[in-house]
């Protein structure tokens, strides 16, 4: 347990209250940070200056402080790569004929 009048390592404590310790950091400025400085934004924790500016970023005109999914698909890297190779392959046959 923790003592109430014992003083925090800075080491290990909160950028915004140094007299708290830091239960997380920032995951883009990595400032640590206690739970009151804390937000969560789609699993990831910031402070609450990057989380402002996270969802200003990225947030559409209809959509404030919402962040948007990157496409990051397996199946549409693949379908690219064989589109990719057929073309190539037309190619070279087109030459060698």
């Amino acid at each position: 347990m923790e003592n109430e009048g014992a003083p925090i390592n800075p080491d290990f404590a909160c950028y915004n209250h140094p007299d708290r310790r830091a239960t997380s950091g920032c995951w883009r400025c990595q400032q640590l940070i206690c739970d009151e400085c804390s937000e969560t934004i789609l699993g990831k924790t910031y402070c609450k200056k990057c989380a402002e500016e996270v969802a200003q970023l990225s947030s559409g005109p209809d959509e404030p402080h919402i962040l948007k999914r990157e496409v990051n698909s397996p199946a549409l890297m693949v379908f690219i790569i064989i589109i990719t190779l057929l073309i190539a392959a037309a190619e070279i046959w087109v030459m060698t004929r």
